[in-house]
C-alpha cells in the first residue's frame, strides 16, 4: 500500500515534494472518505485522492515518476 511518495531532482522538481495519502485530524466525512490500516501508529488514509493544479504545475511529472516508481519495483522482483 502506497501511503507517501516524496521525489526529489526528477526533471523539473528541483526541491523535495511529497504526494501523501495520510489522513489528517478532521473529523468531517471520515467514514466516507478514509480506510482503516489497521496500524496503531497511522491508522486511517485517504480512499482517493487528486492531483490538480495551472498547466506546467508538474501534474504528468509525478505520474511518470510514479509510474518510474512501479517500474522500479516490479523489475527488482524478477531478478
Amino acid at each position: 500500500m502506497l501511503l507517501e511518495f516524496r521525489l526529489r531532482n526528477f526533471k523539473a522538481f528541483r526541491d523535495e515534494a511529497s504526494f501523501s495519502l495520510i489522513a489528517s485530524a478532521d473529523q468531517a466525512l471520515m467514514a466516507e472518505n478514509t480506510a482503516p490500516t489497521g496500524l496503531t501508529a497511522l491508522p486511517r488514509v485517504v480512499r482517493s485522492a487528486a492531483i490538480y493544479g495551472p498547466n506546467a504545475g508538474g501534474k504528468t511529472t509525478l505520474l511518470r515518476a510514479l509510474q518510474l516508481m512501479r517500474g522500479v519495483v516490479v523489475e527488482s522482483a524478477s531478478l
